[in-house]
This record gives structure tokens, sequence and C-alpha cells, in this order.
């Protein structure tokens, strides 16, 4: 059966804020993110309001603390990594009545890093969040650090408190459906998940990445940064289903890997390079 119809579209954009008011004096969300080597998560999604833990996809989280498992106890870094996005130290910035655009302006004018360190209390970022998820203030508002471990009376509850409120433009579409003669087709079946394994993670020599699904016309693109921001490599585009890359020239530390389609990103995971010493004593 065939239906016939136009529509008239009306888009409004407002300026909204999780926890807020709309454009005006704003609330902020708390919370915190631990001490890696504890028992309690590590990782934080401003969008979701909630913890993640770093075994959850990179996908789920927004900020990570750097604290790394081969760190010798005690050790805390003071220190947050974002994953997709990226951070503007806020100074002379109203944070009790601001905006969308006014937040969006400031970070744009602004030099943007991937990681903060040395973080004190009274700190304050503006964030850039990952597939247009908006922009957050971030407030640094409590840092508690033992500087001793488990074996020492130490409980390894260390942790970065903060403040936080997300800023999107949101878009509202108003659709109204009136008989004409515009025919419509049958609905195409497009793919809505991505799915794709990349390990491991730490990696010693080798990156691999196995696609589910290959596409003949548009390839995959992997680009691999460091946490300033400098790129690394940048793949060709591949259309196997099976991707590897030698990675042992690479110095050990922490990366950010990117897989995109079209300019588009659809994965992003960090990754750690470690040798094969490093690797060893995790499991000593």
């Amino acid at each position: 059966m065939k239906l016939f119809f136009s529509f008239s579209l009306t888009v409004l954009v407002l300026c909204i804020a999780s926890a807020t008011k709309l454009c005006g004096a704003i609330e902020y969300t708390p919370g915190v993110i631990y001490n890696m080597q504890g028992p309690k998560a590590a990782a934080w999604s401003l969008t979701a309001d909630s913890e993640k833990w770093l075994y959850q996809s990179d996908l789920e989280k927004d900020i990570i603390n750097t604290t790394k498992i081969t760190d010798p106890l005690p050790f805390f870094r003071r220190e947050l990594i974002s994953v997709g996005s990226s951070f503007v130290k806020a100074t002379k910035f109203n944070t009790k009545e601001t905006s969308y655009e006014l937040v969006k302006n400031y970070f744009e004018k602004n030099k943007s890093t991937k990681i903060i360190k040395n973080l004190k209390v009274g700190d304050v970022y503006i964030l850039k969040l990952k597939n247009a998820g908006g922009y957050a203030i971030l407030k640094i508002s409590k840092i508690q650090d033992d500087r001793t471990s488990l074996l020492y009376d130490g409980n390894n509850l260390d942790f970065i408190g903060f403040e936080y409120s997300v800023f999107k433009a949101k878009t509202i579409e108003a659709v109204s459906f009136i008989e004409d003669d515009f025919e419509e087709e049958e609905q195409p079946n497009w793919e809505t998940e991505v799915e794709m394994l990349i390990y491991p993670n730490p990696v010693i020599d080798k990156i691999n990445i196995k696609f589910r699904k290959i596409t003949d016309n548009i390839g995959w693109v992997v680009l691999l940064e460091d946490t300033n921001g400098e790129k690394i490599f940048t793949s060709e585009d591949i259309y196997e289903a099976h991707w590897t890359k030698d990675v042992r020239e690479l110095p050990s530390g922490r990366y950010i890997l990117s897989v995109l389609k079209s300019n588009t990103v659809y994965l992003q995971k960090i990754i750690d390079k470690n040798d094969s010493k490093k690797i060893s004593e995790l499991y000593q």
C-alpha cells in the first residue's frame, strides 16, 4: 500500500543544562572518581550522572583518573583524562549564571587539552563532550589522598571530588503530515550498531582490531593520539575484517585510539602501551 504525505518542520534550539535552570543561575551535580588501584570506580559519565568502572566501555565514560595499575604503591595521580573530549581551564568565568552559548564560546576561544594535571581544589574546567554531547563545567571540590597503601593502614580510597553541569544545544522537531503527492518508499534497513573488538590492552607489540561488518565502499580509519592530542599515526582506509599495527617502537605510556568512518568517530578507547617487563610484573 502506498501512502502520500508531505511534512512541515519546525526546529527550536533551546539552552539546557543537566540539573540546571534554563540559561540562568545553575546548580551542580556532585561526582567522585577514585584511585583505580582501589576497590571503587575510577571513571565517571557526565552525561549519565553515574560512576563507571574500568572494565566498562570507554564509550560510557567522560573522565578517568590516570593512576595506573603499574604505578608503585602508594601512588595517586591528581590527574584526569578525557575520553573523546577535551578540557579548557576556566579562569575569570562566571560559573553561577551562564548559558550554553557562553560556555561554548569560552571553550572555543581557549586552548584545550585531553589531560589535566596537578589538580587543586577550586580549579574550574570546561569540557567539550564527545559525540556532540555538548559542554560541561567541572569544578574540583575535594581531593583526598592518604599517601599510604593497604600494606600500611591505608585504604586505597583516594579520590577526586567534583561538581558539574552539562549544557547541550537541544533540537526539538515538530512534524505535521498532510495528504499530498509524496510517495513513501520502503525504509532501508540501516545498520545501527557498530561491533568491533580491540585487543590486547595493555599492548606490548601489536594492536589488533576485528570488525564484525565491513563495507566495500567506505573504509574504517584508525587514529592514535597521545594524551596531549598529538597525532601518533593515522591508518590508510581499512577494508579487511582484521587490522593490526606494530607498536613495538612506541614509548610506554597512555594513548587514545579512535576508529572513524567518513570523519565520524564510532569508537574511542584508552590504550596503555607497556613493555614486556612491566606486563610480567602485573602477574607476579
